[in-house]
């Protein structure tokens, strides 16, 4: 079958910012033994332009609790007995750290994204989803986290309340937003908590896990979101 595309080369549409990739997981790369090396490819020689990464939910075990570890000593070296530490999590925020502070230091410009895949744990019902209890909470937490990266000199662009909001199947962590949930949080705390405490990162939503449903989850979240009588 014959079938022709017509390029209209003077219309603009949706502006393309960058190329980036996903530095999440990020402990592998701190222990690495070429780690300086990968990071002189992705971010000098390829000068991909943002970074994606993870929001863990070991940042914060109880309320008001934050373990964001921002002075820790990056200075160790790949194959330092300090990987073998019992306390994973602590060895995954300051492997964060590190390749933020790395990707900065390869590309001053480069746009950080962080998303959620869970929310502290404690926030969460048996159901795997945010309790609507600790939507205030929920949202200082992520205000707490920005303000805390920007005082170590890495700016964050755009943040995600939930990376994959339909999906619970999966063995890592994982929440189930609805879009009426994703509009509520957003349009009454999120955004008002950024606004309140100055801070211009920006909201991302629609992180589906299926790609070809993302038009339909977004669809319902600006739904949602115009529609405020359904809005609790």
């Amino acid at each position: 079958m014959t079938q022709n595309i017509q390029i209209k080369y003077l219309e603009s549409q949706q502006v393309i910012e960058g190329f980036g990739c996903f530095g999440g997981r990020e402990i592998p790369f701190f222990r690495d033994a070429r780690r300086d090396d990968i990071m002189k490819a992705l971010f000098q020689d390829l000068q991909l332009s943002i970074v994606r990464t993870e929001v863990p939910p070991n940042f914060s075990t109880k309320p008001g609790e934050r373990n964001f570890d921002m002075q820790a000593n990056l200075d160790i070296p790949p194959n330092d007995p300090y990987f073998d530490n019992p306390d994973q999590d602590e060895v995954e925020r300051r492997s964060q750290l590190w390749v933020l502070k790395n990707v900065k230091k390869q590309n001053p410009n480069i746009k950080i994204v962080p998303s959620v895949w869970s929310p502290p744990y404690y926030m969460k019902t048996a159901f795997k989803k945010l309790s609507k209890n600790y939507y205030t909470e929920f949202a200082n937490f992520l205000a707490d986290y920005i303000e805390a990266y920007e005082e170590a000199g890495l700016s964050i662009f755009a943040m995600s309340p939930q990376n994959e909001p339909e999906n619970i199947i999966s063995p890592w962590d994982v929440c189930l937003w609805l879009p009426s949930d994703t509009a509520s949080f957003v349009k009454k705390h999120m955004k008002p908590i950024f606004k309140q405490r100055n801070l211009e990162t920006k909201v991302m939503v629609g992180e589906s896990a299926n790609w070809g449903f993302n038009s339909i989850m977004l669809n319902l979240v600006s739904w949602f979101i115009k529609d405020k009588k359904n809005i609790d």
